[in-house]
């Protein structure tokens, strides 16, 4: 009986880490300003996990949204490891920039990080900020914005 038990502890672990091999990342937003949203990304877990996504939401005068997806490379954290997640600055048309303000809603806008995790599992995490604090960091020497989903034009 000794034995059993004492076989059974020692396989415990490794089996258990195999049966419930996966990624678990947390996301923090860590600093927002004209130079890029920079996001802490940890993962407990004991396999990898990869950023894919990012999106700010800013919610729109009577219903509705708008969406601009963030420029941001795919980005592999390994498990037991914390990384910096960088979504810098790209070009953004003026009048893109100044549809957006004039529309806005009063309130709080959103900045999504998307998340896949060793299993399959795509999932957003979303921070809350106030939408003039958001937008007030979109224009950099005027033209340029963070977010962005149409291209600059030359």
């Amino acid at each position: 009986m000794i034995a059993l038990i004492s076989v059974t502890g020692a396989l415990l672990p490794p089996l258990s880490n195999m049966m419930f091999r996966n990624s678990r990342l947390e996301e923090r937003l860590t600093s927002l300003d004209q130079t890029a949203a920079v996001f802490v990304v940890t993962n407990s877990g004991n396999m990898p996990g990869t950023v894919i996504s990012a999106e700010a939401v800013f919610p729109q005068t009577g219903s509705g949204s708008v969406r601009l997806s963030l420029p941001l490379a795919a980005q592999i954290i390994e498990p037991g490891k914390s990384q910096l997640v960088k979504v810098k600055p790209s070009g953004a048309p003026t009048l893109l920039v100044t549809a957006i303000y004039r529309s806005l809603a009063k309130g709080e806008c959103t900045l999504n990080l998307g998340v896949l995790s060793y299993a399959g599992v795509v999932t957003k995490h979303t921070e809350t900020i106030e939408c003039v604090r958001l937008m007030g960091n979109l224009f950099k020497e005027g033209t340029t914005a963070i977010f962005t989903e149409i291209p600059a034009q030359k």
